[in-house]
């Protein structure tokens, strides 16, 4: 039975109304009630954490081996074009060699000059490098040494 506000004030009810019960039957009642209690009290939800499978496992782990050396060739990467382009706004901000002014001294155009080319083919030489390290890795690799494995 649902009582709702409480099994003591339905015991007070009922004596203010006369009708008084044996004591076994109002022990049984409450019995009744606090079992009826305990069995209304949600149960504790347990979260699993989400298992990861040896295949699944493994294949993270290759990407991660393969992503490696690709992030190392890309930083390289960006921190020579970032250089070149800082060369550039210098040599901008800088009297003649930019603006179309002639100098007066060629060998110093001749020196910036390689300076630059030098630095491209630094860079040239790294975008190849990351090129490679993205070629060296084919997105079905796991798949393959999988199939290979069984």
């Amino acid at each position: 039975m649902y009582y709702p506000f409480g099994y003591e004030h339905y015991l007070e009810k009922k004596e203010k109304q006369g009708k008084h019960e044996s004591l076994a039957a109002q022990i049984k009642a409450e019995e009744q009630a606090l079992i009826a209690g305990m069995r209304a009290v949600p149960k504790a939800e347990r979260h699993r954490l989400r298992e990861f499978s040896t295949e699944e496992a493994y294949t993270d782990w290759k990407l991660r081996l393969a992503a490696e050396p690709m992030e190392t060739a890309k930083k390289q990467v960006e921190m020579l074009a970032e250089a070149l382009e800082q060369m550039m706004i210098r040599w901008q901000q800088s009297e003649g060699f930019w603006n179309g002014d002639a100098w007066d001294e060629e060998a110093a155009y001749r020196e910036r000059l390689g300076q630059y080319e030098e630095a491209v083919k630094r860079w040239q030489q790294a975008c190849l490098e990351w090129a490679e390290t993205a070629m060296d890795w084919e997105p079905g690799d796991g798949e393959k040494e999988q199939e290979k494995m069984q």
